[in-house]
């Protein structure tokens, strides 16, 4: 089964992919949207634009994916997919 993986420092949420409903930026971080109505609003206003963006466009890209990593501690290389 298909993984999601958020990691920050010492923290790690890992949920079913199929659960992820969205992942958007916005000012000041991210919104992961999950299903059940769970959100996870991530906020670092240093963020550089083009982070947020590839965890936006990665979310939807790679569904032969075991497992997708967004890593928020990385701006160089914030998403992984690992086949």
């Amino acid at each position: 089964m298909a993984k999601v993986v958020i990691k920050k420092r010492g923290i790690v949420v890992e949920m079913d992919r199929t659960d992820l409903v969205m992942v958007d930026h916005t000012a000041d971080g991210l919104v992961f949207n999950f299903k059940h109505g769970l959100f996870l609003h991530y906020t670092d206003n240093f963020m550089p634009l083009t982070a947020k963006e590839l965890m936006k466009n990665s979310s939807n890209s790679f569904p032969n994916a075991k497992k997708l990593v967004f890593d928020l501690d990385n701006y160089n290389k914030p998403v992984s997919a690992e086949l």
